[in-house]
């Protein structure tokens, strides 16, 4: 399939998501038009305790008027490494800490392939240290330890609705052969 973006029309640029429509022309002979919007990069950590259990963040999401359970995450700043993010936002969210070398990934992928840019990489994070969780001033976080199994039964009654948990957890079952 030939496409060719024919104009691009920035709609809204905001702090971190900037929304475009585009005119394209597929096979040189289809004109189409594209609305996405764009976001930086991200990734979502799996924290695992000594004793397998998973620190989990509970955090109040506007958008959906909803509480919800999820695996720390965040976006990574411009140039840093997948690693480096990793690690901070695990302590910023949860206050654990962890070596870039205690970080394994496990997945790449993108939330919204039809309509966002966003690639979110997943790690599985050991040898974990408490600290002080340091959070944005803008979030309000309960961190929460959970079995794997716990977190499964949210999953399927449908009490976690995050897709990045979600698809977290069924790799890190199928990684870790849970």
């Amino acid at each position: 399939m030939n496409i060719k973006k024919i104009e691009s029309k920035q709609i809204h640029k905001g702090k971190y998501i900037s929304f475009y429509s585009d005119k394209i022309l597929i096979n040189n002979s289809i004109k189409a038009v594209r609305e996405y919007m764009t976001y930086p990069p991200a990734v979502g950590i799996i924290p695992v305790l000594d004793n397998g259990n998973i620190v989990m963040v509970e955090q109040y999401r506007y958008t959906n008027d909803i509480t919800s359970l999820e695996i720390p995450a965040g976006k990574i700043a411009p140039n840093e490494d997948l690693k480096i993010a990793s690690v901070r936002e695990l302590e910023e969210e949860t206050g654990f800490k962890c070596s870039p070398e205690d970080l394994k990934q496990i997945y790449t992928y993108t939330p919204a392939i039809s309509y966002s840019t966003e690639k979110l990489t997943l790690f599985i994070a050991k040898n974990l240290k408490k600290g002080k969780a340091k959070p944005d001033e803008d979030e309000f976080i309960n961190v929460i330890t959970l079995p794997v199994s716990k977190i499964m039964e949210k999953i399927d009654n449908n009490e976690i609705m995050d897709s990045k948990t979600v698809l977290a957890m069924l790799l890190y079952i199928r990684y870790e052969k849970i």
